[in-house]
């Protein structure tokens, strides 16, 4: 019996030098896709598809260009809508723990609450007690495609990004 014992062993670490390392690099790849919480991570450059978005009733822009930082709880969104009449550019500063975050926009105090419901990113835009709009961004699950919902109470728009 214990003539078996060493071979045990010497098989045993050598699953562990193969295993470990293996693990350990598909560990870090999968947080950098997903975050440290378990949570997909939106940085990135971030490019409108037109052909899967959908605008509803409303005109399409030329182009949306969305630079997104996230690290922990906070994301910063950076977006160009390119319009007919020039560009429109915009800066929003979120949390994803549901505080509060305000944010000037034409001039108006906007006041914003992000979640995560499950993989999703939910954020309601309030200006004072009206609800302006609310945005779901969900990340396919390769990290390539941002699916943003957005709902301004008479009319909803589907924006698909792509990562560049």
């Amino acid at each position: 019996m214990n003539s078996l014992r060493p071979r045990r062993d010497m098989t045993t670490n050598l699953l562990r030098m193969l295993f470990t390392p293996t693990f350990g690099v598909l560990c870090l790849a999968g947080l950098a896709a997903f975050g440290q919480s378990g949570k997909p991570n939106l940085s990135g450059r971030w490019e409108l598809d037109k052909t899967k978005s959908d605008f509803g009733s409303g005109p399409a822009p030329k182009d949306i260009i969305e630079q997104i930082t996230q690290e922990g709880t906070n994301v910063v969104v950076s977006t160009t809508f390119a319009t007919p009449n020039g560009d429109i550019k915009k800066l929003v500063k979120l949390r994803t723990d549901g505080v509060p975050t305000v944010n000037t926009m034409r001039g108006r105090e906007l006041t914003s609450i992000s979640q995560w419901q499950g993989d999703s990113l939910v954020t309601v835009t309030r200006d004072g007690q009206r609800t302006v709009l609310s945005e779901t961004r969900t990340l396919a699950k390769d990290g390539k495609t941002l699916t943003v919902i957005v709902d301004m109470g008479a009319s909803k728009q589907k924006v698909v990004m792509l990562k560049k």
